[in-house]
């Protein structure tokens, strides 16, 4: 009964004028950009597709953009790539008459005008099942020439969270976590957290170690980000070429006593990683509130 209930409802808000149906309405660029200005964020304006026709031949074309269910929820999302894919992002439709920005780049500016070798647009839209994956490839370029092709990435929503597609995440049990970073910018950043829920937290060397507990709820979501990006089967080593950038080292000791260790020079080996770290950090900042 309650299914039927949730289902009229859903049927209710979206046969409304305007509500949750924005993102079917666009049909051209001009409508795009009015659209993420207008109802997602007025600093969009910097991003927006240009009206000229794109030299880009390929299937899945920069400065363009895709109307798609993302996250399997049933509501029309969006993935846009800007002119010469300098910027990739989605824009997901809430349910709601509201509408969230998720970078699907390794950065984040709200400008397609800024300038970085690294370009990552999409090459691909697969289904899986009930899941939409979008695959890009990393691009690095000097001006307007491409010198090299990077990694490939295929990533998928899942709940709300974008991750590395994995065709065979783990099963295993988590018996402890840990993490330390050394990084220019952010300092520095250690975690030591055990199925008990003992947790260990600090963002900064010139601040004491903080303490406290890790929810079972907390802990079992970690573990479960961690298991299906398939962490046991990765390599032990990623080195991106950049002098300045930070570096990690995460540990991973499983119930049955084996013992998995990354070291990531740049803090973004894959897609999953890159998205993995904050989320742990985030879900441990949680805990100590």
């Amino acid at each position: 009964m309650k299914h039927i209930i949730s289902l009229m409802l859903l049927w209710f808000c979206n046969s409304l004028p305007g509500y949750s149906r924005a993102i079917d309405s666009i049909m051209t660029k001009e409508d795009l950009n009015r659209f993420m200005v207008t109802r997602v964020d007025t600093s969009l304006s910097r991003v927006k597709l240009q009206p000229e026709t794109s030299r880009d031949t390929g299937k899945y074309s920069t400065n363009s953009f895709y109307k798609l269910d993302i996250n399997n929820d049933g509501l029309t999302d969006l993935v846009i790539s800007s002119a010469k894919g300098v910027l990739f992002f989605a824009i997901l439709d809430n349910g709601n008459n509201t509408f969230s920005i998720v970078s699907l780049s390794s950065f984040w500016k709200y400008d397609v005008n800024y300038s970085t070798p690294f370009r990552q647009p999409l090459i691909n839209i697969l289904r899986r099942g009930n899941s939409t994956i979008l695959v890009t490839q990393e691009q690095h370029w000097d001006s307007d020439t491409l010198y090299g092709r990077g990694r490939t990435d295929s990533l998928i929503c899942i709940k709300g969270e974008w991750a590395e597609y994995s065709a065979h995440p783990d099963t295993l049990q988590i018996a402890h976590i840990k993490i330390d970073v050394d990084d220019l910018f952010l300092d520095e950043i250690h975690v030591d957290l055990d199925s008990s829920g003992k947790l260990m937290y600090n963002y900064s060397a010139d601040r004491p170690n903080r303490f406290g507990k890790m929810s079972k709820t907390g802990f079992a979501k970690i573990s479960a980000a961690i298991n299906y990006l398939g962490f046991s089967h990765y390599r032990s080593h990623f080195q991106k070429s950049c002098d300045d950038c930070g570096s990690l080292t995460m540990v991973v000791t499983y119930a049955n006593g084996n013992v998995k260790t990354i070291k990531d020079h740049g803090m973004a080996g894959t897609f999953g990683l890159e998205h993995l770290y904050p989320y742990i950090f985030r879900t441990c900042e949680n805990a100590l509130r």
